[in-house]
């Protein structure tokens, strides 16, 4: 892949870690704070009948991702996102492991 060129022309392969992105994402007000016990880490946000891909789709199930070394969950764990209690379902590494998506039901 062709990256970001440096004085003499070359091509430089920019890379960022994901946890970087998400504190970008953070920055802009594009996640939700998840508090799991003393941790709070900032998720990607999905909801049931939540709009995705500009109205193309639509969510149905709540759910979570984040960068994998900020939190480890398990199945049965309580999550809190908007004030709201959720119960991890279920919980997976994703793409090249560096996130986590979890699965969660309303319990509040």
């Amino acid at each position: 892949p062709r990256g970001v060129h440096d004085r003499r022309g070359e091509d430089q392969l920019l890379l960022m870690n994901i946890g970087e992105i998400y504190d970008a994402a953070a920055a802009a007000g594009m996640t939700v704070t998840m508090i799991a016990g003393n941790a709070r880490v900032e998720v990607d946000w999905r909801a049931p009948d939540e709009s995705l891909y500009d109205g193309m789709a639509l969510g149905r199930a709540y759910e979570a991702t984040w960068p994998a070394d900020r939190l480890t969950l398990s199945v049965g764990d309580d999550v809190i996102v908007r004030g709201e209690t959720y119960t991890v379902r279920d919980v997976r590494l994703v793409g090249d492991g560096s996130e986590c998506r979890s699965l969660l039901t309303r319990t509040s």
